[in-house]
């Protein structure tokens, strides 16, 4: 490239641009040249060198190779725009609150998934994720913070029809992944499972999942 339009790309540079650095829910990193919104970020400086007034040919290189290892880091990290908050689900966040009140009312243990959900350890239980348990001493003060849930998301709190029905729903779904499960594992090419096994599994999956 000749000096002189190696002067102009340089001159043309401005001299600071403002890179914000941000990391999601997954632990990603991204880096936008937009503050992200609702998310702590970290701005990160990215200065172009000022050329003196008569680079020498050694002087020049070495600032074009610098623009070069810029233009590789913006092509490597791909700035991304912050990502917008997604509206707020309030039926969902009703569903849920009912949920994990119906589980609070079984004998069994309950536990808190990762999705923040709570669950009973029935005997049919099959996640596989962390679970925290509830402990006897604060089940109440739970229990008393899904019903604050309830009254908070729902426009009818004191439905109680509606609330059995969600949690009826759920275990509904929970038989249905069970047959699901075990279904998948019967087909499974290496398996043995003998014709008519596989066939009552086959009618307990239609039976529970429709």
């Amino acid at each position: 490239m000749h000096r002189a339009a190696i002067l102009f790309l340089l001159l043309a540079m401005p001299l600071q641009a403002e890179v914000y650095r941000w990391v999601d829910e997954e632990g990603n990193v991204h880096f936008s040249d937009k503050k992200p919104v609702g998310r702590e970020s970290q701005e990160v400086e990215v200065k172009a060198p000022v050329p003196a007034a008569e680079p020498d040919e050694g002087e020049l290189r070495r600032l074009e190779l610098v623009r070069e290892a810029q233009e590789r880091f913006r092509e490597t990290v791909k700035l991304t725009p912050p990502e917008e908050e997604a509206p707020f689900d309030r039926v969902g966040a009703c569903r849920d609150a009912r949920r994990n009140y119906g589980a609070l009312q079984e004998v069994m243990p309950v536990y808190r998934a990762e999705d923040g959900n709570l669950r009973p350890q029935w005997q049919g239980d099959h996640y596989t994720g962390e679970r925290r348990y509830i402990a006897d001493e604060d089940r109440a003060a739970v229990q008393d913070q899904v019903w604050r849930d309830v009254h908070k998301h729902c426009d009818q709190p004191g439905d109680l029809e509606a609330m059995q029905r969600v949690y009826d729903d759920w275990i509904e779904q929970e038989h249905c992944e069970i047959a699901r499960q075990r279904l998948a594992q019967a087909e499974r090419h290496d398996s043995r499972t003998p014709l008519d096994e596989l066939q009552r599994l086959r009618k307990a999956f239609t039976a529970s999942c429709g």
